[in-house]
């Protein structure tokens, strides 16, 4: 390297990197070697939309299908809602997948549950009565309940899932 250049160099250090000494193990004087990678060669593909149909099986569905119209249970354990919500009091609104919006849910790492039902339309104070009621008698057992009217919920302390549910089958809920 001839000596200009040397000069030229050492200016530069000092003027970007200022009056610092940093270990020549961080500073480079030399520029980088610019070569261009070399791309892969990829081979030529054709769009085929025949093909496609078979792909669309596969794909999961967009929305949730539309329940059996016959209103017989399904294999599943899913059982339609009977009668007229009109002449009912209270009702359940069912979710999306069209289940019971019944919930179990834990406090304390799991040392106490609590029992979820959502979605209540109508004359909660009525539901609550029957459903205190209908599931104390098959638990031989006082039931505790919280209802929150704003949310439309009640909330049972234990495990109450299998009876709620069967509960509300029976109502045709």
């Amino acid at each position: 390297m001839s000596a200009p250049v040397r000069v030229f160099l050492a200016t530069t250090k000092r003027l970007v990197l200022g009056n610092y000494n940093f270990p020549s193990r961080f500073v480079s004087t030399t520029s980088p070697v610019n070569s261009e990678p070399s791309l892969p060669q990829y081979t030529d593909y054709e769009v085929s939309k025949e093909d496609f149909k078979y792909v669309k099986k596969l794909l999961p569905p967009g929305t949730v299908p539309e329940p059996p119209e016959d209103g017989k249970p399904t294999t599943t354990g899913w059982v339609p809602q009977t009668g007229n919500i009109n002449e009912k009091i209270y009702w359940i609104r069912r979710t999306k997948n069209h289940m019971l919006p019944v919930y179990l849910g834990e406090k304390n790492g799991g040392a106490s549950q609590v029992t979820s039902i959502r979605k209540i339309e109508g004359d909660i104070w009525a539901f609550d009565k029957d459903l205190r009621h209908a599931v104390g008698k098959m638990v031989s057992k006082r039931m505790l309940t919280q209802i929150n009217e704003v949310s439309r919920t009640i909330k049972l302390k234990g495990n109450y899932m299998k009876e709620v549910g069967e509960f509300l089958v029976k109502q045709g809920l």
